[in-house]
């Protein structure tokens, strides 16, 4: 028997099964990158955007009482189906999901997706964008006969370690500071305008950026002929163990083909030790980031393919 859950967090437990149909669909299918179990950055925590579907696996055994089944039984339930919405507006929504390989085929992603529906309905959500990788055949068989249409490619890409970044010309009036809470404002309207969406959204990224732990928001700036301090760009770097996530990254449309950019990302990675591992993500529609990141280094490790449903 299969039952279907919507919630707008995901539980540890729900964390720890997701992990084994992760492993088991990568298997499978040989992906690489991992579905989205975060809401840090949507813009509505009000509505569900974790969709998942449970099997029975009834526990069997002389010392197993009907009281002990019920009071486990979320934990013996095995997860088959995941689907999950990140929201960058109330307008869109991009879908990740997972359907176990022996469950495939049965309508599980269908329904999925009629109740994604269905929930988003009441924010008035009327495109959904859904995310894999070109490995994931089975997913793609399923679009293409949904009749869903490919928009683009997200490319995630990897530096080893920034010791081996290829080093560019500097810009002596370049100036890459470390952002405060007063710069926020100034940050949400250049990330509206950088990744096509609304002024509250960008807002909203610059602020949980800000102040989400082991993420540093940087402004870049320059001094212009007048001696004066110009913002014209912007760059998130979040810090782990072992490994580091660039993103963000930015400057001002007037500013764009005059070296900044480059300028920018090597003030990033001097500030980097030297023995971490520097993953980020950049749009194939992003013609300008792609070939610098390419020519700083980086190597992709990973793409992403963007489809519209109908």
């Amino acid at each position: 028997m299969l039952q279907y859950k919507e919630f707008r967090r995901l539980l540890p437990m729900h964390k720890e099964k997701l992990h084994t149909l992760e492993s088991l669909c990568r298997t499978k299918d040989g992906t690489k990158s991992s579905v989205c179990s975060s809401t840090e950055f949507n813009c509505r925590r009000d509505v569900p955007v974790f969709f998942l579907v449970f099997k029975d696996n009834p526990v069997q055994g002389k010392y197993c009482t009907k009281t002990t089944v019920q009071r486990n039984s979320l934990k013996e339930k095995e997860l088959i189906g995941y689907l999950s919405i990140f929201l960058p507006e109330e307008s869109t929504a991009e879908l990740n999901v997972l359907i176990h390989p022996d469950y495939r085929r049965q309508g599980i992603f269908t329904e999925l997706l009629r109740r994604a529906k269905a929930a988003l309905s009441a924010i008035g959500t009327g495109e959904f964008i859904f995310v894999c990788e070109p490995s994931a055949t089975d997913t793609t068989a399923a679009l293409l006969t949904m009749k869903a249409e490919k928009k683009s490619s997200e490319y995630q890409m990897l530096l080893e370690n920034t010791a081996s970044a290829k080093p560019s010309c500097s810009i002596s009036s370049g100036q890459l500071l470390e952002a405060t809470p007063d710069d926020l404002p100034l940050l949400g309207r250049m990330n509206a305008l950088f990744f096509d969406t609304s002024k509250e959204m960008g807002e909203l990224f610059a602020e949980e950026s800000y102040y989400t732990p082991g993420i540093t928001v940087y402004k870049y700036v320059i001094t212009d002929k007048n001696k004066k301090t110009v913002p014209i760009g912007t760059v998130c770097f979040c810090e782990e163990a072992h490994s580091g996530n660039i993103f963000g990254l930015g400057i001002l449309p007037e500013y764009r083909g005059c070296g900044y950019g480059k300028d920018l990302l090597q003030a990033l990675l001097a500030r980097i030790p030297a023995n971490k591992k520097i993953y980020l993500q950049v749009s194939s529609r992003n013609a300008a980031a792609f070939q610098l990141y390419l020519q700083t280094g980086f190597k992709i490790i990973a793409q992403q393919d963007f489809w519209l449903l109908p």
